[in-house]
Parts: structure tokens; sequence; C-alpha cells
């Protein structure tokens, strides 16, 4: 659709808003659509990010690019899993949620891919996959509410996109509600294999920046991206550090919890 240049000084940051009209007088682009971005300045060390605005309630959602270099992985797999962490559809709850997903080939040969819906709270070892997809080399793909019209029905859970080649492609989704006063919605990027945010064992991460009132609450998910059963240690503590208390779970495989 065209290109556009920035400049930036040092340790400057600049933001191209309504970057598709203002830019290239796109003013009409498909759910799908997506953005090259490089630099072949010298020492170019930089960082990038598009934010996707609903105009309605203007609440945004952030897309990261994403990072080709990790090391992947298929288990015991034909393909290498990119795990959705937590997708849904509930059209007949109130308020409704659905989740899109969207799918950029990144390298110019085309990419075959398949999925495994894996529903919340179960042992997920035997769901099957569906029927192979094949995107055409830089083309991307937009599913909307992609549990209920490829999983056949309403539910929640994680979603394993199979991918045949590892290091040419994004997966990125989000979960919203449809309903009249919905937001844009929540976005989950596609985990590769190894990335780095996975948990090892032994390793202990911190989810930061939450609270809990009568205008906010706070959920935690969990998904088990390995073939065995996984216990799960969580401690809850206040903006003081004070411990509020431990709780455990346990995750079968290829399971969720939220």
């Amino acid at each position: 659709l065209g290109n556009s240049s920035i400049h930036l000084p040092p340790y400057s940051k600049n933001l191209l808003n309504k970057a598709f009209i203002n830019q290239v007088g796109a003013d009409n682009v498909a759910p799908g659509s997506f953005i090259d971005v490089w630099s072949d300045s010298n020492g170019a060390s930089f960082l990038t990010y598009a934010s996707v605005v609903y105009n309605v309630s203007d609440d945004p959602t952030t897309i990261w690019p994403f990072d080709n270099s990790q090391i992947v992985g298929g288990d015991f797999l034909d393909c290498t899993p990119i795990w959705i962490a937590a997708a849904a559809s509930y059209p007949d709850n109130n308020p409704p949620w659905a989740s899109d997903l969207g799918i950029s080939n990144l390298g110019d040969v085309e990419l075959s891919y398949k999925f495994q819906f894996l529903p919340r709270g179960t042992d997920n070892s035997a769901v099957a996959f569906s029927d192979p997809f094949v995107l055409g080399g830089n083309q991307a793909i937009a599913y909307s509410d992609i549990w209920n019209d490829l999983a056949g029905g309403q539910g929640a859970g994680a979603i394993n996109v199979c991918v045949d080649r590892t290091l040419n492609v994004g997966v990125v989704s989000r979960i919203y509600s449809t309903g009249d006063n919905g937001t844009y919605g929540q976005s989950f990027d596609g985990m590769r294999g190894t990335a780095h945010l996975k948990v090892a064992t032994g390793e202990k991460v911190r989810l930061t920046y939450l609270f809990q009132n009568n205008a906010y609450r706070t959920n935690i998910g969990f998904m088990n991206s390995g073939n065995n059963v996984i216990n799960i240690m969580v401690e809850f503590f206040d903006a003081e550090g004070n411990s509020l208390g431990i709780k455990d779970l346990d995750l079968a495989p290829y399971s969720n919890k939220q």
C-alpha cells in the first residue's frame, strides 16, 4: 500500500497516528493487514509497537512485533506449536464474548498450519487437529470468533496453532465482549515452542500492576504447554509486599485454567 519513514533522535519516541490513512492514504483495510518495520541506520536499536483503537470507546489493544529468532521445538508433534493461552466464545453469555485470531506469513514460501482447540480444565492429550490450512507467502488471514466458527460451538480454553515452518510466522489474537458496551478487548500473542515468556521448572515470575476493587477485578490464567501433569504455586501480595496467602493448582497435559 506504500512506504513511510520516520527520523528518531537519540532516546526519543514518536508516534504515527492513524497510520494507514495518514501515511499511505488507506482508509479501509481489512482485519489481518500488517506493517513491516525496519531500519538501515548504523547501530540502530529501537522498539516498535502498534495500537489498534476502537473508535467508539477509544479502548486500545497493543500489538508487539514478532521475534523470529527464538529457538522452537514441537515436542512429538509433526508441526511446531504456537500457543494462544486464552480464547473464548460465549454468544449467549451476559456479556457475550468472542475471540478473533490472526496469522501472518512473514516469508515468501507458503505456510501450512492446523488448529487444536484445548478446552479449559481438561486433559487435552488426545484432542484432534483440524484439517490443515495453507497461507501464501507474505499473506495474512484473520479469523472472526474462531472458537465458535472452527470448534463448532461455544466454549473457552487455549488454542494450539501448529505450523510447518517456525521462523516465518506470527500469530496474535484478541478476546473481547461483543455486547453493546463491549470494548476492543485483550490481546494474546502466540507463544512459540520455547518462547521467553514460558516458565520453566524452578523459575519464578511476577505478574504486576494488579488490583481488585468495586470497579476492577484481576483474573489469572495458566496454560500447560507440556505433555505431563504439573503443579503450580501462586503467592498473592499487597502493594507493600505483604503475603496474602499461597494457593496451588494442578494442570493436566495441554490443559488450561483461569
